[in-house]
């Protein structure tokens, strides 16, 4: 009789287990570049020879039996093609990315190939207080968002990334590629990197302050400035007062460029 209560038992919880499933699409590719058309996305680099998107298993009371063989698609002729409520599509190197109808609560996931380049581009306002996440990934990285924050860690670069109305927090890993340009316009910056890093570093705050880890030897250029008498005050700006610094960090090296307009820079070291 035990036994037989055990078996029952196990019997169900393997079907929960198998319910319970995320959801994937796979599309083999390991070269070219993966646009994504989406907010709040979260995405993970590997050494492999397929996209991986990924998505929690629906739940009972969000499953429309009603659909049931019918496939998903919207106004603006896109078609879901992954049974994630996602778009994917092949144009020669590219790959693009879009949600299809209205998307899922629960996030998104994708594993990119090391060897691939990856772009992201979100605007709409309805996607504001979304986090584009980009973890352990090797390969170039484009990222245009309006509303979204960004967060990037373990990459090495090259990175081109601008957020307007969102924070930008980037940590990276020990090799790093030029050139690297980490823009927040609203919000502040907060970049860790090698302590032994060699850069030509470009610094920009207007209107907030620069903040840099100790032990961080980054020589200033000297600064052509004047005082209201025309007095020359070359070399004289200091770090508090100043909304720009440029210079050299360890010899130099890559191209750093960290800005924003009305936030605040933090430079820390790994």
């Amino acid at each position: 009789m035990k036994k037989i209560i055990a078996t029952i038992i196990l019997s169900v919880v393997l079907v929960s287990v198998v319910s319970a499933q995320d959801r994937q699409f796979k599309l083999s590719r390991k070269t070219g570049t993966l646009n994504i058309n989406i907010p709040g996305v979260y995405i993970e680099g590997y050494d492999g020879s397929e996209i991986v998107f990924e998505a929690p298993a629906l739940k009972t009371e969000d499953k429309d039996e009603r659909a049931a063989g019918l496939r998903l698609v919207s106004g603006s002729g896109l078609t879901d093609n992954t049974g994630l409520n996602l778009s994917v599509r092949e144009n020669g190197n590219v790959v693009d990315v879009d949600y299809v109808g209205r998307r899922d609560k629960d996030s998104l996931t994708i594993k990119v190939p090391n060897t691939m380049a990856i772009k992201v581009k979100t605007n709409s306002v309805m996607d504001a207080g979304k986090r584009v996440d980009i973890r352990n990934f090797k390969g170039e990285l484009e990222i245009n968002t309006i509303y979204n924050a960004i967060a990037l860690n373990n990459i090495t670069g090259p990175v081109n990334a601008k957020t307007i109305y969102g924070e930008l927090t980037a940590k990276f890993a020990s090799a790093i590629k030029s050139p690297i340009s980490l823009v927040a316009l609203y919000k502040f910056v907060d970049v860790s990197i090698p302590s032994d890093l060699k850069a030509n570093v470009n610094i920009s705050s207007q209107n907030g302050n620069i903040y840099a880890a100790d032990g961080l030897d980054i020589k200033k250029e000297p600064l052509k400035e004047k005082n209201s008498d025309g007095e020359d005050l070359t070399g004289l700006k200091d770090w508090g007062r100043s909304s720009e610094i440029k210079g050299t960090l360890n010899g130099g090296g890559i191209d750093l460029i960290l800005k924003t307009s009305y936030g605040k820079i933090y430079l820390r070291k790994n």
